[in-house]
């Protein structure tokens, strides 16, 4: 079996482990595996890292599309790349990172006619409001005509499923986390005599950190801290935020590194992750990796089914509502069973997460 993937960007730490693993897993079954790559991450982090020791470290063969961030290149261009490697690698199955690209639907008819099996990896979770706007039909017809789609979870089948998408084409793909390529500490677990919040991402508009951060002041306890890793567009606004209402219990601690996080996720007793709109959220992943419950909110990808209410974590909804801050109090003022909670946590990562899940399901795919 062959497999081509078309991806947005080289930096992606999380799909670069998975394709390592597929090429891995195919090469000794003597199959192989090759990527295309458009760009090495989108223009907000595109300094924020080293070219040429993020090439190093990648373990599967690949193509650069070019040296541009992401949003600079030109789509006809990204398209050409794609066919000369349709062409010359001949896969028997194409892979596509969603289909933002006005070339997606050129692409997957050109596969049919090669009879090369089409999939595309869909991230968005939101119904569309107007299915019947010209966006939202150009999305259908593309839905039509791919084999098969990678679903992140429950929030992202029932946007397929607004979208007329039959039950028969959606691959149940939860978002891949290999806990081999992280370093567990967890049992340097720090014991803290404060409730200590971590957040780690972005500072951005999706990320509701504004709201967030009002809504964690009007909680009742007097020994809360939280910590805000990253940095973004709205890193002065927050900042200001602080300063203006004396918010001494929340503390911008700058941007951090992919592989140092592994060192940060002990010190903390709880993630916070209560964004307006979130694909999937991979921090769940990390932190539950560590055994450190995650409070998200119902509009996180991961909620209901990575994080469960109650056993995991914390799933809120409007943070406006004074029940909201009820919910958490209550949920901060329970103690941990970290006995069972370490029980179901490996249960999930085990039986749900395991990354030769997908594996498994291309290789079904290719049988069919």
């Amino acid at each position: 079996m062959k497999v081509l993937i078309f991806h947005n960007t080289l930096s992606a730490q999380y799909k670069s482990i998975y394709f390592e693993k597929i090429f891995q897993n195919l090469k000794n079954s003597g199959g192989d595996l090759f990527v295309v790559q458009t760009s090495y991450s989108e223009a907000y982090r595109f300094n924020h890292f080293d070219k040429l020791s993020l090439e190093n470290s990648i373990k599967y063969p690949y193509f650069l599309i070019s040296k541009k961030p992401l949003e600079k290149v030109n789509q006809l261009f990204e398209f050409y790349f794609w066919l000369k490697y349709i062409i010359t690698f001949k896969p028997d199955i194409l892979n596509l990172t969603g289909y933002t690209s006005i070339f997606t639907l050129p692409t997957l008819l050109i596969c049919k006619f090669l009879k090369i099996k089409t999939i595309i990896t869909l991230e968005s979770i939101t119904t569309s409001k107007n299915l019947d706007s010209i966006k939202a039909i150009i999305k259908k017809i593309i839905l039509k005509n791919v084999d098969y789609i990678n679903s992140y979870g429950l929030k992202t089948n029932n946007y397929l499923f607004s979208m007329c998408v039959p039950k028969t084409k959606i691959i149940n793909f939860s978002n891949t986390f290999d806990k081999n390529k992280f370093n567990n500490i967890s049992d340097l677990k720090v014991k803290n005599q404060t409730i200590k919040l971590l957040f780690i991402g972005r500072l951005s508009e999706e990320k509701n950190l504004i709201n967030t951060i009002k809504f964690l002041s009007k909680i009742k306890k007097n020994n809360l801290e939280f910590d805000i890793y990253g940095d973004g567009p709205l890193q002065e606004k927050i900042k200001l935020l602080i300063q203006k209402n004396n918010l001494q219990f929340v503390k911008l601690m700058g941007p951090i590194k992919w592989n140092e996080v592994s060192n940060i996720y002990p010190k903390y007793d709880y993630l916070i992750l209560l964004s307006n709109s979130e694909t999937w959220g991979m921090v769940a992943n990390e932190a539950l990796f560590f055994n450190i419950p995650v409070i998200c909110s119902e509009n996180c990808g991961c909620a209901d089914d990575l994080v469960i209410s109650n056993q995991n974590g914390l799933i809120l909804g409007d943070l406006e509502n004074q029940n909201t801050i009820i919910q958490l109090e209550n949920y901060l003022n329970k103690p941990l069973n970290s006995i069972n909670f370490i029980q179901r946590n490996n249960l999930i990562f085990d039986e749900k997460f395991a990354i030769n899940n997908f594996l498994e399901k291309l290789y079904l795919l290719n049988e069919k």
